[in-house]
């Protein structure tokens, strides 16, 4: 098995329509209707994890007979008591300071409950899971209804999240998907729609758990307004054949020669397939069309992965996903006339 810092071997994998999934719920435990949080924190594996800190030491001397080990001043490790992985590790993390403060797995759980419950039936528990051996977890919460523009369906998911290694805190942030073909919506389309919140202490008691949901919550379903206004506006700008080339070459410049010309050639032309799919029927010539189409390129036809959980963990955890998503809207804005530029940023 690779360690934890050696790339995997790499092939193409390749997804349709109806293969497609939203990567946490690929990397986690998608939980039956009506499961509550204490039962699906069992069924992802989160439960009982008693996630401490521990002294960092380090060895000196020159033979095995001299070596010694001294503590790393203000540094430490977080351990859990059961192992995390079938290979026996049960570190989370190390060399954070020695002020680090664990948040146990049941905690931001029963956050995740008062989430749930302050949302009277407007969030339904959805999957959970960690990655990364363990060092960071996640929850997700699905909004029942999707958000509707004319034919278009977004599904709203809400991840918590957090991390046992001091890279994460607990954090809560939308997660929306259009349906016919499972995109992330990127988060760059508008100043306020995609708001990230960071909880301040989990095990606060139960008045500031009730108060802090509110604020989050209050956040996240006025974001759902705002997505809405969003499509609305994007599917509404006119985007000719040839401004779509013009976005093309923005996004993926020809390359005339050399060992990239061929693979550039591809992508560009697997680009303009995307576009010209039925699933896109409905959006064609559009902004949002022109959107989807990138996105959907760059979520589910390039690179390379070995199995499906990996280019689901490279989607869900990576920053090269998330700067691909985010570099459509500034080029598409880039090429349309003035008029168009402002209708997309209209408020």
């Amino acid at each position: 098995m690779a360690s934890r810092n050696t790339p995997a071997k790499r092939r193409s994998y390749a997804f349709g329509h109806d293969d497609r999934v939203p990567a946490f719920n690929l990397l986690g435990t998608t939980f039956p209707e009506g499961t509550n949080v204490e039962r699906g924190l069992h069924l992802a594996g989160l439960d009982k994890w008693n996630v401490t800190t521990r002294p960092l030491y380090y060895a000196v001397g020159e033979t095995e007979e001299e070596v010694d080990f001294l503590e790393i001043p203000g540094r430490v490790a977080t351990v859990r008591d059961n192992a995390a992985t079938e290979d026996g590790y049960s570190w989370l993390g190390v060399g954070m300071t020695d002020s680090f403060v664990v948040s146990q797995n049941e905690d931001v759980a029963a956050f995740g409950s008062t989430l749930l419950d302050v949302s009277k039936g407007d969030l339904l528990l959805d999957s959970g899971g960690a990655y990364r051996y363990g060092s960071r977890c996640f929850i997700s919460l699905r909004v029942p209804e999707a958000v509707t523009v004319g034919t278009e369906q977004i599904a709203r998911y809400m991840l918590l999240t957090w991390g046992h290694d001091g890279s994460q805190a607990v954090t809560i942030k939308p997660h929306d998907y259009r349906i016919q073909c499972t995109n992330a919506v990127p988060s760059v389309l508008g100043d306020n729609a995609f708001p990230v919140y960071k909880v301040r202490h989990v095990g606060m008691g139960l008045h500031g758990k009730i108060d802090e949901a509110r604020a989050a919550l209050g956040i996240m379903f006025d974001s759902g307004d705002a997505l809405k206004a969003l499509v609305e506006r994007w599917a509404s700008v006119e985007v000719t054949d040839a401004r779509f080339e013009q976005i093309v070459d923005r996004l993926l410049p020809v390359v005339d020669d050399g060992p990239g010309a061929t693979r550039r050639a591809d992508d560009r032309a697997n680009v303009h397939a995307v576009y010209a799919d039925e699933g896109n029927a409905g959006i064609h010539g559009t902004a949002w069309g022109a959107l989807n189409a990138w996105t959907e390129w760059s979520e589910w036809h390039q690179g390379q992965y070995e199995t499906a959980q990996t280019r689901a963990l490279a989607q869900f955890t990576s920053d090269t996903f998330e700067r691909r998503r985010n570099m459509a809207p500034a080029a598409i804005r880039y090429v349309l006339p003035q008029a168009a530029q402002r209708a997309l940023a209209a408020v």
